[in-house]
């Protein structure tokens, strides 16, 4: 069920947002807040830009006209729009729509991922619509909280980082459960589940879980999710040693091996080349940034 829009609802001219108008010389990236019940005119206007943005509703529902297309929008909804997307909003209740808005040059998310040795994933390339995906109340709550560190450091690229590892996070869980095997999903998310058992984790063990062979697992790790057994199972035990990070006291090197890691300086360097800094640095910048956004 749809918005009826009628065409002087609609400016028939498309704006085009370019990223020098935004963003100074220095700057990563901009962070809006679009509020329905403040905009300063009720005609909507179609626009494109020079650079990639994430946005994820707040508060309130709405309609998001993307590519010629009417999509709803709920509370707690995520998308990615691409540069060649074409949209804006439309508010369809009495509430008010609020949503958060980074917006990002496109290398910036290219280079996050070949730090990783991953590529664009194909919703990026492919899809006639952006990648969309439901997440938690708390989920959204840390990507807001996430923005507002951004917002406060426009200049520094770390902070941005932080972000759409974030994104990027959700959004492969997302796709995970939609295009792996079931198989495999079930296999991850029982380690999702248990992060005692990720811990002990290894190659031989993870495809013994999945009940299959470690070479076909790794092949279709790789040709779905386009990384390794190994980098995915580094990956999910370095998340969960930062969430030790952010909620525990526990000594870095207890970290690390509840973790999994039993080498303290190759945790160190996993740790560093996903997240950008040291354990004991992002324990400190993500507790500043509870004290302050609190």
């Amino acid at each position: 069920m749809y918005v009826k829009l009628h065409n002087n609802d609609i400016s028939p001219d498309i704006v085009k947002l370019r990223w020098r108008d935004f963003v100074g010389p220095a700057g990563v990236a901009h962070v809006g807040r679009f509020n329905s019940s403040l905009a300063s005119t009720k005609r909507l206007h179609m626009h494109r830009h020079d650079f990639a943005e994430v946005f994820w509703v707040e508060h309130g529902r709405g309609i998001h006209l993307i590519n010629g297309r009417q999509v709803r929008l709920a509370r707690h909804q995520m998308v990615i729009i691409r540069p060649h997307d074409c949209h804006c909003f439309a508010c369809d209740s009495d509430q008010p729509l609020v949503v958060v808005n980074v917006a990002f040059r496109e290398e910036r998310l290219t280079s996050l991922l070949q730090q990783y040795e991953s590529s664009m994933p194909d919703w990026w390339e492919v899809n006639e619509l952006p990648l969309m995906v439901d997440i938690q109340p708390e989920q959204s709550g840390l990507l807001s909280q996430l923005a507002d560190t951004v917002t406060r450091q426009l200049d520094e690229p770390l902070a941005l980082s932080a972000l759409l590892m974030c994104v990027l996070n959700f959004a492969s869980h997302h796709q995970r459960d939609r295009v792996l095997p079931r198989w495999l999903s079930q296999a991850m998310r029982q380690l999702d589940d248990d992060n005692d058992e990720l811990a002990d984790q290894n190659v031989e063990q993870f495809a013994e879980l999945c009940g299959r062979s470690r070479e076909h697992v790794n092949r279709v790790m790789k040709s779905t999710l386009g990384v390794t057994t190994t980098q995915w199972l580094t990956m999910r035990k370095l998340e969960h040693a930062a969430q030790l990070l952010r909620l525990t006291d526990e000594a870095i090197i207890d970290v690390a091996m509840d973790s999994g890691f039993e080498n303290l300086g190759y945790f160190y360097r996993c740790f560093q080349r996903q997240f950008h800094q040291t354990p004991r640095q992002y324990r400190a910048w993500t507790r500043a940034t509870v004290q302050v956004g609190s």
